[in-house]
């Protein structure tokens, strides 16, 4: 049976302050990364409210005519134009979408519905639900009506829910990037931190991490900040005597192996982050405790016994100490138990477990 798929991508992004359609995870749009995933299917329709900024996309867009009511004339727009006579529905920041999750939707038409829409623990979700043709004069009217909220639209309607329980798709499939912090967990290069005291085992930590990680991303940057001052060249070698003789900037390299050294006053993390391999999947950092980036805070009994990092930049605590001694609010994971540290970080930027 065929079925047509439609991307909402007119909204208004209010939340995220920027057009969540052109945001990009893994090198992609949002839209090309569901567009591609989900072009299997009979045709891939584009909601939009104007086609304008979208005409340098090979894409077929639908425009609302109605405009600033909500999702409700996307899908108008789409089940209206649509080939098919069952359209499958999602919004264009749903980017952990699978075709997969179609299918499954698809054993589920018969004569007896006219909406097929996902049923989850966190509520009902007609953004990942299927219209068919005859949904058309309910929307119509309800437009009409000035009733627009798509919850009380399927309630009308001859409407199968599908409980997602009863599948094998995780929660995740469902999940909305609707706020910066929600889009800081997906945009690669995924940057977190390993913060703590001196001493308190930073490195140690890091390199077991990257033994883990190495399962799941391909290419991976380290960033060591340093609050006091360092060198790593040695004394009298020549990109040494370079840098003493007054010069910003000395490179070295090899066919394979190449470094910098420069000198520069105010430098930042994002300036460094910036100059890392644009294919960088994951960069850890080790240090910058008090940055905004998302970080495990290792705490050490021998070292101190309190947290220094700002709470809301904290994913957990690693730690050694008896929690009975910390703030009962944060999570805490067993220093020792690295792949347990490993799991909190992936589930917090919601990737799929190595």
């Amino acid at each position: 049976m065929d079925i047509s798929i439609g991307i909402l991508a007119g909204g208004k992004s209010s939340r995220m302050g920027k057009d969540k359609a052109f945001l990009t995870v893994n090198q992609k749009t949002f839209l090309t990364t569901i567009a591609d995933e989900l072009s299997v299917f009979k045709e891939v329709l584009v909601s939009v409210e104007s086609r304008e900024r979208f005409s340098h996309l090979p894409y077929t867009f639908v425009e609302d005519r109605e405009k600033g009511i909500g999702p409700v004339e996307g899908i108008r727009q789409i089940v209206s134009e649509s080939k098919s006579f069952y359209t499958f529905i999602c919004a264009v920041d749903m980017i952990f979408i699978k075709k997969e999750i179609v299918n499954y939707m698809m054993q589920f038409l018969s004569s007896d519905y006219d909406c097929y829409v996902i049923s989850s623990e966190n509520g009902l979700h007609p953004l990942c639900a299927i219209y068919s043709k005859n949904t058309l004069k309910l929307l119509e009217e309800s437009i009409n009506d000035g009733k627009y909220k798509l919850i009380d639209i399927a309630s009308k309607l001859k409407t199968k829910y599908i409980q997602l329980k009863y599948s094998n798709f995780p929660e995740k499939i469902l999940t909305n990037i609707n706020t910066v912090k929600d889009y800081e967990k997906v945009k690669y290069p995924l940057v977190f931190c390993i913060s703590g005291l001196k001493n308190s085992g930073k490195t140690t930590l890091i390199v077991k991490l990257i033994e883990i990680f190495k399962l799941k991303f391909s290419k991976i940057a380290v960033i060591k900040h340093d609050g006091h001052d360092f060198t790593i060249d040695n004394e009298d070698t020549d990109t040494n005597r370079f840098m003493k003789s007054g010069v910003s900037q000395v490179s070295i390299f090899l066919i394979y192996l190449y470094a910098s050294i420069v000198k520069k006053p105010n430098v930042s993390v994002e300036e460094i982050i910036s100059k890392i391999e644009k294919d960088t999947e994951l960069i850890i950092i080790e240090g910058m405790k008090h940055s905004k980036y998302p970080k495990i805070e290792i705490i050490r009994e021998e070292i101190s016994k309190k947290s220094i990092c700002e709470k809301e930049n904290l994913i957990a605590i690693a730690t050694d100490t008896k929690i009975t001694s910390l703030n009962k609010e944060l999570k805490f994971i067993p220093l020792s138990d690295t792949a347990k540290i490993a799991e909190i970080i992936m589930n917090y930027f919601q990737i799929n477990d190595i």
